[in-house]
């Protein structure tokens, strides 16, 4: 009795611990959200929120009545007309209901309420990815290594906060391997259903999210083929499908009217994605229709901590190991187990997204944002390899830990050396000067800073500045009222300040912005490479 007490208690500080960590993270989180710019996409997609919104109240209210619900309603277009119907709203509308309530007449503390909302979906993604790693592992220390490693990444560190498309999927894709892991512990209609609407959740944020209804129906299938229980897994199957498409429907607006032949539409539409422009990647200038083959490894390989590619690498490797040595001592029995059903999912999710981006030359824009939901599929195979060496021998165990502990201190220490702009980390794979070889600020999330610098050398009067290269009007909506009726914008001949993030909209623009002549007044520095500058008039 004595042993199990004592169990119980270490069971219970554990818990206590682990609840710490995350209370810890959220009292964090309400410390800083406010220090992140406002980005460019953000006023779009409030744009695709009031359309939803006018969709929806269309079925039960009045033109009148919701005139006087939605600001600006008359200037709102239909849903169907709207050049973004096809866009989720998961995120989205919720984040607009919250500024009509709380905020309606307070543009800029509406955005950074939203930047605390983003981050609160964000957060609960990380419980489940806790949940879904101490599932898999049976260890809680390995379910907090994990959601460490995704918080010492830097950009989604910072993304977190304002992406309110990509770091919204990322969270789903949490949610979903947590529910993977319960429905193959226990194939019950809750569990089911669990995982049913986090496949929905995701197809509601971006399509490409029917990769994930396809390979659960794959394991499945696999798992049918090992166990013999053909059976068993036709019925979840069929209940899985049964609940995912009412589910689709149901959080997606847009669907509502016309589900399969929108549907369709959809998923056309994002295939085959209408942005167009110029970007930089390795120092060459290209279409975002015309990306090559190694686009997504080489940004992947130069935004993530090394140390975690070494790790992700590593699981593969033991993946893969493990797999043919299990089959070739006690046959294709030996593969069932949650654990390797969990990583053939991601193993399946990353190959599968990875190399159809590559075959169909699909559009890609901006580094590999499109695909960060593949990042959690990543990390699961980090924390495998961490598992395998951890439980290889006492020394292995203690070198692993000393080694890991170092690492997420030393990432730990770059993610609040770049506080509030970590958007724009590379490691040391990249290229230098990273302006003159890739796309850096894309988002305009640092911008907010050269305006508040201008303010500050200029601090009475009207502040005339213009922009040398595409900066978003977007991130100056976020200043205090005050602060932003004095900015007036101007030709960049007239004007006392010029702003340079180094984007550009063409080859000869790009080109341009590298050395621009004039007086730097601010400079903005991460990693010893120059991002942000505001320079003085030419003459």
């Amino acid at each position: 009795m004595r042993h199990k007490s004592k169990y119980l208690q270490y069971f219970q500080v554990n818990k206590i611990l682990v609840w710490a960590f995350f209370i810890l993270l959220l009292l964090l989180a309400l410390n800083i959200y406010r220090d992140f710019g406002l980005t460019c996409d953000e006023p779009l997609d409030r744009n695709t929120a009031m359309a939803n919104l006018k969709y929806i109240l269309s079925f039960i209210l009045s033109p009148d009545e919701i005139r006087r619900l939605i600001p600006g309603y008359d200037a709102i277009p239909s849903l169907v007309d709207f050049v973004d119907h096809d866009y989720g709203v998961v995120f989205h509308l919720p984040a607009y209901l919250v500024e009509l309530i709380f905020f309606n007449d307070n543009y800029q503390e509406a955005f950074k309420a939203r930047h605390l909302l983003n981050f609160i979906y964000v957060y609960f993604g990380l419980i489940c990815f806790y949940l879904a790693v101490r599932n898999l592992f049976s260890s809680k220390v390995l379910g907090i290594a994990v959601v460490l490693m995704f918080l010492v990444t830097p950009r989604f560190f910072a993304e977190s906060f304002y992406n309110g498309k990509d770091l919204i999927v990322v969270a789903f894709a949490c949610m979903q391997l947590w529910t993977l892991t319960l429905i193959l512990k226990k194939d019950s209609i809750t569990n089911l259903l669990l995982h049913a609407l986090s496949t929905a959740l995701i197809i509601d944020t971006r399509i490409i999210g029917v990769a994930y209804l396809a390979t659960t129906l794959g394991i499945f299938a696999v798992r049918a083929l090992i166990s013999r229980q053909y059976g068993r897994n036709l019925k979840n199957a069929a209940l899985y499908i049964v609940f995912c498409f009412p589910l689709i429907v149901a959080f997606f607006p847009y669907l509502w009217g016309d589900p399969l032949n929108r549907f369709i539409d959809v998923f056309s539409s994002m295939s085959s994605f209408r942005h167009d422009g110029i970007m930089l990647f390795n120092g060459m200038f290209m279409s975002v229709h015309d990306v090559p083959h190694d686009y997504v490894p080489i940004w992947i390989g130069i935004t993530v901590p090394p140390f975690i590619l070494i790790l992700f690498l590593l699981g593969l490797l033991a993946f893969a190991l493990r797999s043919f040595v299990g089959v070739k001592a006690a046959g294709l029995k030996a593969l069932d187990l949650v654990r390797f059903y969990v990583l053939l999912f991601s193993a399946v999710i990353i190959t599968g997204c990875v190399l159809s981006v590559i075959l169909l030359h699909s559009s890609l824009y901006n580094g590999w944002r499109q695909l960060y939901f593949l990042y959690p599929q990543m990390l699961i195979f980090a924390a495998f390899a961490l598992f395998c060496l951890i439980n290889n021998g006492t020394l292995l165990k203690k070198i692993t830990t000393v080694v890991f502990s170092l690492c997420i201190l030393i990432s730990a220490s770059i993610v609040i050396g770049l506080h509030p702009y970590q958007n724009v980390y590379f490691n040391f794979l990249a290229k230098s000067p990273w302006h003159d070889h890739y796309d850096v600020d894309y988002w305009g999330n640092a911008t907010h800073l050269a305006y508040e610098k201008i303010l500050k050398l200029q601090s009475q009067g009207k502040v005339r500045y213009c922009h040398e290269s595409m900066i978003f009007r977007a991130n100056r909506e976020g200043l205090p009222n005050d602060e932003l009726s004095r900015l007036e914008k101007t030709s960049c001949e007239n004007a006392d300040f010029r702003i340079n993030n180094f984007f550009g909209r063409d080859e000869a623009d790009y080109k341009r912005l590298r050395n621009l002549p004039g007086k730097r007044l601010f400079e903005l520095k991460a990693g010893n490479e120059t991002v942000l500058e505001v320079l003085g008039p030419k003459n």
